[in-house]
């Protein structure tokens, strides 16, 4: 700091006690009256409480990361105003076939088969953003390879340092999980 006159670090110091704490220092260099050094002034402020809610929010979000990256769920994070995925889970990646380098920073609208799309995106899109948000709706999706599934999709709108985002939790459709159960070995027998 001392070719700049001024600075502002962080380090550690010891109470009387010997517990160690961290401190942030700005700190200036203070010159006499032809301009040549003669001391150093500072501010030292205490930022044990700063520094352990720097540590408390890591975690949290490494623990929804976490979550995140192990629902069984395929989970989607899409721009609210572009329809641009931002991100997803392995679970979406597997639902769709696709990397998430595939999916990320596409549009929503590669998600869906062309059925399902409504000019620049989907109607459940659409209706998740207005009307049906926090509500379960059924819709389809389509793979890589071109095979539509039948899910349920439930999605809310959350705003993260300032822009809106909508987070898609998609299950399998109760319908498709109907069909499919009544095609199960038990269900067969008792017909």
């Amino acid at each position: 700091f001392m070719s700049e006159g001024y600075g502002t670090f962080e380090k550690e110091y010891i109470r009387k006690d010997g517990t160690i704490f961290p401190v942030s220092v700005s700190a200036w260099l203070i010159r006499d009256r032809q301009g040549n050094p003669a001391g150093i002034g500072a501010f030292v402020k205490d930022i044990t409480e700063r520094k352990q809610a720097e540590k408390a929010l890591k975690e949290s979000e490494e623990k929804y990361r976490t979550q995140f990256e192990q629902a069984m769920d395929a989970i989607f994070i899409a721009d609210a105003e572009t329809g641009i995925v931002v991100d997803c889970n392995r679970a979406a990646c597997k639902l769709v076939g696709r990397k998430k380098s595939e999916i990320v920073g596409q549009h929503q609208r590669i998600l869906h088969p062309p059925q399902e799309t409504n000019g620049d995106t989907t109607r459940t899109f659409k209706k998740h953003l207005r009307e049906k948000e926090g509500q379960t709706l059924e819709t389809q999706v389509i793979t890589k390879k071109g095979e539509i599934k039948e899910v349920a999709i439930k999605a809310n709108v959350l705003e993260i340092s300032g822009k809106k985002l909508l987070q898609g939790i998609f299950g399998i459709s109760p319908r498709a999980s109907g069909r499919r159960n009544e095609n199960t070995p038990s269900k067969r027998l008792k017909q």
